[in-house]
């Protein structure tokens, strides 16, 4: 078990970015400070700001709101970002801005967020100016890991992975733990994923809204990491071999409503998220959990007689936007995924110590959604997670560009992952001892007096991190590396495998 350190709030010397990055790391100056970061004196409590609400014009065209610097609250609820634990995001970054039609956002030390007490590696898939869907990794190395290693965790997973890939086994468990993208072109990603020397698997299967409609499925995996990307069309690749057709749809309908035909970024064809995924031995309770607690409905659900899929949706959600939730069950007893089920479970045990006071390592492997305008949006979901004693940790932010508060609500599901919830909470809901959320904090988030001081503090207000020259100075330079193999994608050189 985890031992609990009596001074959580002395915080880590700087983190240096490892592997083969770390030379550029030196060179991130960072982004901008989210909270203070000492101790606050006694002052007024005031009330909660008033939401201004946006447009649909409004939010697709602003960046801010994608950069946690607009009116929190605001905006159409939906599901942003999927993330994943990592010992090196850096990499992961790399690997995703190298591959796919990114853009950098945090990546390296950011010293101007969290005094570097953690790595990332966030990107958007697509331009950060149209509020577009983020894949993040992160290092929270000042946060525990409950007893749970992170890199054990990944060897263990990528192993089976990379075995699954290689062999063209199917179903492999472990790739539905994934971010799915529609393309256009399966085969000019296959192309670039070869310039890496990246195996991959096409699995074929049919729509469930239409059963005579097959889509295609093609996995691609980051060895010594848990990052699998599924990209997927209902365009027959015309180089690629059919290692497995699936009965089981892996989607309602597509192309996702969100996608422009055609379009092109960074000369790569464009991606568009429509689906977050996990794989799972406990998939009644899941389920369960997802429409008693989170509202959800169930889109569909499949069985073979040793497979099932619950594919979920919210309702609520804007349906220009629509992310379905997939849990997948390949087998009751699956041994790698009940592992890592109950190692997650595990952790979150040794480490939360109450709905203000507990972060590990393992909360990163969550999705983010955002719950739009509704006032106290998460009180709803506080009283029904209290109801049947589900574990959940909730965390203040203040954004000073838009003099705003927001809250957000970690919900650990039966499965070990969790979801982050954003949204607008009433400051007389908030529990007692809620905290600034800070990865320099070993029990999730810097402790504060009153909001009038995070407020009124003036050093925050008037810093944009976008206005440093070299804000995201590694995260560009990692982008730029896409040339080596834009050249091999041309055959102007030999493919270079990805280290």
């Amino acid at each position: 078990m985890y031992e609990i350190q009596k001074n959580e709030e002395e915080r880590h010397p700087t983190i240096r970015v490892v592997g083969r990055f770390a030379w550029l790391a030196s060179a991130v100056l960072a982004i901008f400070l989210v909270v203070a970061t000492t101790s606050l004196p006694g002052g007024e409590i005031t009330k909660l700001q008033e939401e201004v609400p946006v447009t649909e014009d409004e939010e697709t065209t602003n960046a801010k709101e994608s950069f946690h610097a607009n009116s929190y609250g605001t905006g159409h609820s939906q599901i942003t970002k999927f993330t994943w634990p990592a010992t090196d995001p850096v990499r992961v970054s790399a690997f995703w801005l190298q591959y796919f039609p990114t853009t950098p956002w945090l990546v390296g030390n950011e010293s101007w967020v969290d005094d570097d007490c953690a790595i990332y590696g966030k990107v958007f898939v697509g331009n950060m100016s149209d509020s577009a869907f983020q894949l993040h990794a992160v290092s929270a190395t000042r946060r525990p890991d409950g007893g749970v290693a992170v890199k054990d965790i990944e060897v263990q997973f990528s192993q089976a992975a990379s075995a699954s890939i290689r062999t063209g086994s199917w179903p492999a468990p472990s790739l539905e733990f994934n971010a799915a993208l529609y393309t256009e072109d399966l085969d000019y990603y296959a192309k670039r994923f070869a310039c890496g020397d990246f195996e991959i698997l096409l699995v074929t299967w049919p729509l469930a809204l239409n059963d005579t409609i097959k889509a295609y499925s093609l996995f691609v995996h980051l060895p010594n990491s848990l990052i699998v990307i599924e990209l997927v069309s209902l365009n027959p690749p015309k180089e690629l071999t059919v290692k497995a057709e699936w009965p089981l749809s892996r989607a309602y309908d597509l192309p996702p409503q969100r996608h422009i035909a055609g379009d092109t970024f960074r000369g790569m064809p464009t991606l568009s998220i429509f689906r977050v995924s996990y794989p799972t031995t406990r998939l009644s309770e899941i389920e369960q959990f997802y429409i008693k607690i989170l509202d959800a409905s169930k889109q569909y659900y499949q069985c073979t007689h040793t497979s099932c899929i619950s594919a979920l949706k919210f309702e609520y959600d804007l349906q220009t936007r629509l992310v379905e939730v997939h849990y997948v069950q390949h087998d009751k007893t699956t041994p790698l995924i009940q592992h890592i089920e109950n190692a997650w479970n595990f952790a979150h045990q040794n480490t939360i110590h109450n709905i203000s006071a507990g972060f590990d390592q393992w909360m990163d492997a969550h999705y983010g959604h955002r719950l739009g305008q509704s006032k106290d949006a998460l009180r709803t979901y506080m009283l029904k997670a209290d109801a049947i004693n589900a574990t959940y940790t909730i965390f203040a932010d203040y954004s000073t560009v838009s003099s705003s508060w927001t809250t957000f609500l970690y919900m650990l599901t039966p499965t070990g992952t969790a979801i982050q919830l954003v949204g607008n909470l009433t400051y007389a809901y908030w529990p007692q001892g809620m905290r600034l959320f800070h990865t320099c904090y070993y029990l999730g988030g810097q402790p504060f007096l009153d909001r009038s001081t995070v407020e009124q503090d003036g050093i925050n207000s008037t810093r944009d991190f976008r206005d440093h020259p070299n804000w995201n100075y590694l995260g560009k330079s990692l982008q730029s590396d896409a040339d080596q193999v834009d050249s091999c994608l041309e055959g102007h050189s030999e493919p270079v495998p990805f280290l």
